[in-house]
This record gives C-alpha cells, structure tokens and sequence, in this order.
C-alpha cells in the first residue's frame, strides 16, 4: 500500500542520515544535545558524546572506534565530527596529529561504507567564539579563552560553562553567527593566516549539516 511504502522511504532516509558528534567538553555536548532537542532528532539519529580524552587525536580515535563499531553492528554513521578548541599550546602536537591522521581513517572507514564522511571542527580559540560571533564580529586575535569569555559575558552576563541556560538565546542568532565565522574564513584566506588560525571557528558547518539532517 502506498501509505506503508511511503513510511518506509522516510524511515530509509532516517537511518541513512546517521551522524556522530564527539566532543571535547561539556559546553560542546550540551550545545549538540540542545540543538538535537531544538530539531527533533532521536539519539539514533544524531549521537552526542564526549571523547575518551580532550585533545584533538583522542576524539578522533574515539570517533574512529564508534565508526568502527556501529559500521560491524548497524546502523552505521554516515558521517562524524570531531569538535576541539586549539586553545593553549598543549594540544598543537594532537592537532597536528589529528588533521594529518583524519584523511586516511576516512579513506579506511570507507572502505566498509562509501558515504562516509569525517569532519573536524576546530575553534581557535576555544568553542565560545561561537557564541561570541552571535553578537559581535572582530578579525583581532583572542589570544586566550578568558579574554573570549569576558567579551561573550557582555552580552550573556549570566554565562557559566557546561550549561544548556543560554540556548534558546543564542538559537535564533545562528544565522548571523554562521555569516560572521564565514566572514572570518574569508578573511583569514585574503590574509593568508593559514589555517584554524586566531579567531576562527568551524562549528556553523556543523550547525548547517544538522539542519540539513532535520530537513532530510
């Protein structure tokens, strides 16, 4: 019957949309697990977690192993994202590491599945840049994750890592934000500051391709 064929078409396209976000603190996984809410998305769907470390090469070899595992199991993950700040100087060798290393675990997790895609989303210098390009746009260098805070907590006074309060505030904002981080990708291109340089961010990306997830 056409009503049972067209559920499955949509329950088809449910399971082959299945996305990971591994992330490197509680700020990024209250943030992913709000917007999951916010669009409607099941856990199946859109999986949430934190990494089995914080630097950038751990929570691409966590994403690596619940590939692995969900690619010998089902449903697969079609596509994961590593979310990390390049704050500080103690995780540059991770970083490295982790954008050396991401091309080839994507060519091997391919290997079992040809959709797969994996991203890496960095904030430079840590994930309230994000927040903070919501309000405001600036090219000059953040220099370290207080300064960040202080001029976020301008327009967020009530603040506080880890917590969720300040979604429904930021949510109706995304699009200005996503301009001012592709703003400042184009800036940091004219310049030629290389890359993830300070400020930058990536997360609109992933905020995009969630959106794009629901839409499917």
């Amino acid at each position: 019957p056409r009503g049972r064929s067209s559920y499955a078409r949509r329950s088809q396209v449910r399971s082959t949309q299945r996305v990971l976000v591994v992330c490197e603190g509680q700020t990024e996984e209250a943030y992913f697990k709000a917007i999951r809410r916010t669009l409607g998305l099941s856990g199946l769907a859109l999986d949430v977690r934190l990494g089995q470390g914080t630097d950038p090469l751990s929570l691409l070899k966590t994403a690596e192993a619940r590939v692995k595992g969900s690619q010998a199991q089902g449903p697969a993950f079609v596509r994961a994202w590593c979310v990390f700040d390049r704050e500080g100087s103690t995780n540059t060798v991770s970083y490295q590491d982790a954008v050396r290393q991401a091309p080839q675990i994507q060519a091997n997790l391919r290997r079992r599945d040809r959709r797969f895609e994996l991203g890496l989303v960095c904030s430079n210098v840590c994930f309230e840049l994000w927040f903070l390009l919501h309000f405001a746009y600036t090219t000059a260098p953040t220099g370290t994750a207080r300064r960040v805070l202080d001029r976020l907590r301008v327009h967020l006074p009530d603040y506080d890592k880890g917590d969720d309060a300040a979604f429904h505030t930021l949510w109706p904002l995304v699009p200005q934000a996503s301009a001012n981080a592709q703003r400042l990708r184009d800036h940091h291109t004219q310049v030629g500051s290389g890359r993830h340089p300070d400020p930058s961010t990536d997360v609109d990306r992933l905020v995009a391709a969630l959106r794009a997830l629901k839409a499917g």
